[in-house]
């Protein structure tokens, strides 16, 4: 009768310990270990590699915002500097905002139905617009409601047109010698109805 050992070897196995460790982590062939070294190895310098990323990444966003507000500020005073220039190579002053209140600028604000308005000036006695002349803007604040045009000067003489041919004079039936609106003084100025009244 065959004879059977009552105490077979079992197979070889890792035990774990209660931690979850392997106990037999240490039994395991050099090239397992090995590999898991470099594992760990290539994970640790992988997050390195993130971590260094992202502080560069805000790096770059910080000098990428500084530098655009930088631009903006040049952009900004750069277009407040620049004076108009229109196609007759002529340096007007027309925006209704710009420098308000000084003591060479003759504002004047048409009140009109008129969709766009021109206007065909001589400052100071200097030569006249091209025609038609200068394009009026909106205006704001107390001129809402009417097109605006700043002219730097001391005086001026103006007449007004749609850029169509249609005009708005002080005598639109020649019966005057005054053919032409007239201001002998900075100031703001409001034309209705063929009314010129200083208003400040």
């Amino acid at each position: 009768m065959p004879q059977h050992n009552s105490d077979p070897q079992k197979p070889s196995q890792l035990q774990f310990d209660e931690n979850g460790g392997s106990e037999g982590l240490g039994k395991a062939s050099p090239d397992v270990l090995r590999l898991f070294s470099e594992t760990q190895r290539n994970l640790l310098e992988l997050n390195r590699s993130r971590l260094s990323a992202l502080d560069e990444l805000r790096v770059a966003n910080h000098k990428i915002s500084d530098l655009e507000g930088k631009l903006e500020k040049i952009s900004n005073k750069t277009v407040s500097m620049s004076p108009s220039t229109h196609s007759d190579g002529q340096h007007q002053e027309h925006n209704p905002e710009e420098q308000a209140g000084t003591q060479t600028i003759i504002t004047i604000a048409y009140e009109t139905g008129w969709r766009r308005v021109m206007m065909h000036y001589s400052a100071d006695g200097q030569a006249w617009t091209n025609l038609p002349g200068v394009e009026m803007q909106f205006g704001s604040e107390d001129l809402a409601g009417c097109k605006v045009l700043q002219v730097r000067g001391h005086s001026i003489e103006f007449v007004l047109n749609d850029g169509a041919g249609q005009w708005d004079t002080p005598d639109p039936y020649g019966s005057s010698q005054n053919k032409n609106y007239t201001v002998d003084s900075p100031g703001k100025y409001r034309l209705q109805g063929g009314r010129l009244n200083k208003l400040s």
